[in-house]
Formats: structure tokens, sequence, C-alpha cells
């Protein structure tokens, strides 16, 4: 009998507040559990908020990206973004990535969406959680 161990590789999400004040700017990183060659994510940033910013190609170097690989996320204040990067001679795992936005009230829920991928040094697909961040009180709820 053959038995055979399976362990995946998985980038989420993560961040160490989860009720924030109306008006906090909080900041919600991407994690790698391995270090990848690839990477290109979309989040979505559901309820009353707004996004502020993401990694870009000034930062990215921080991240373990390539700075000279054109980076700047694509975002629209009320909903989404994509962020990207390449490595070559950095290591990018661990924190490979930011987004931040700004808490206006109610639930707000984060997470990364199902279009995306993600590639480890061997070049190989890593899983991306589906798993979203909430924030602040359902406004339902009493």
């Amino acid at each position: 009998m053959i038995i055979r161990i399976c362990i995946f590789s998985v980038i989420y999400l993560i961040c160490d507040v989860n009720e924030p004040n109306s008006g906090d700017e909080v900041t919600v990183q991407i994690y790698s559990d391995v270090p990848l060659f690839c990477m290109g994510v979309a989040i979505s940033v559901a309820g009353d908020a707004n996004i502020t910013g993401a990694m870009s190609t000034a930062d990215c170097n921080e991240y373990g990206w390539d700075p000279d690989w054109p980076s700047d996320p694509f975002f629209e204040e009320d909903g989404w973004l994509y962020i990207n990067g390449i490595k070559w001679e950095s290591d990018a795992n661990g924190v490979v990535g930011y987004i931040k936005f700004r808490y206006n009230s109610g639930r707000v829920s984060v997470s990364i969406t199902e279009d995306c991928a993600a590639y480890d040094a061997n070049c190989e697909p890593v899983l991306i959680s589906g798993e979203a961040l909430t924030f602040g009180a359902d406004p339902n709820e009493s």
C-alpha cells in the first residue's frame, strides 16, 4: 500500500485588526507559505469601505518582487483591486504584498477572488484561499 501525504502551498490574507473604528485605515497583508516566482491576485472589498492603496512598484522590493517589473496596482476605491509581482533576485515569501482600505461602518469583507494565479519557485501552481476576512459588526445583528 502506498500512502501519499499532500501538503498544499497556499496564499491567504491576514490582518491583526478585525474591529476597526469608523475612519480607521486597515492594512491587510497577502501571505504565502512558500517562496513564489509570480503572483497575480484580484481582491474584493465588500461593504462600507474604500480602498486607499496597495503594494506598488515603489515598494514591491520590500515584499520580494522585482522592482523593475511593472507592478502598480489597478483598483477602484469602492470595490476591488488587482495586484501582481514577479521574482528575479528577491525572495517572495511570507508577507508578499498588502492592500489598505478605510473602514466606514458595518460589516466589511475582504477576499481574494477566484480568477487569480500564483506559482512557486519551481513554477508549480499555488492554491489561493478564498476565505474572507471580516471586519466590523453586522448592523442587522443586535
